[in-house]
């Protein structure tokens, strides 16, 4: 795998993953810093393409030129899913359940729609997986702050929205 770091400035800051891994510099994806706002993350963002130590597979470079494009066709299913899982901590904690973090107000949202102002993304990943390019978005969110939350997409489908993983 690649790392890619890209950020709100559009400086993209690349790290190997291994000592002979190759570095993507920005001017090689020149789509995605150049409108970073997309992503919702004011913070640098890792980008994780599946690849050689030559290089990140064309495929997953073809899949990362098309985020831009694609997360305007994600965004309602993601804003469902997110606040599908979004429900049930707002049920809990009007009834009462204490919360790890009860220093921080819980926030209200009332609508699909107004969940992106409580989730920011943490990182992207893009790997192959089952013979399809499998990209995953990692959320942090206000509602749920000890686990990231991961949106599996294949092409133009939602595969999952699962409540705790691993950043890669």
């Amino acid at each position: 795998r690649v790392l890619v770091a890209f950020g709100a400035n559009g400086q993209v800051i690349s790290q190997p993953v291994a000592a002979d891994a190759f570095v993507l510099r920005a001017e090689q994806l020149p789509e995605l810093v150049a409108d970073p706002a997309f992503l919702n993350a004011a913070d640098l963002v890792p980008l994780a393409l599946a690849g050689d130590r030559q290089a990140p597979a064309a495929a997953a470079l073809a899949e990362a030129r098309a985020l831009r494009e694609r997360r305007l066709r994600w965004r309602t299913p993601l804003q469902q899913a997110l606040f599908a899982h979004y429900q049930p901590y707002a049920e809990a904690v009007a009834a009462g359940a204490p919360r790890p973090d009860s220093d921080i107000p819980f926030p209200q949202i009332d609508s699909p729609a107004d969940i992106e102002a409580h989730a920011s993304l943490a990182f992207v990943s893009i790997v192959p997986e089952a013979g399809q390019w499998v990209v995953e978005l990692g959320y942090a969110t206000d509602w749920d702050v000890e686990h990231t939350l991961g949106a599996r997409f294949a092409g133009e489908r939602l595969l999952e929205l699962c409540g705790s993983i691993l950043k890669r």
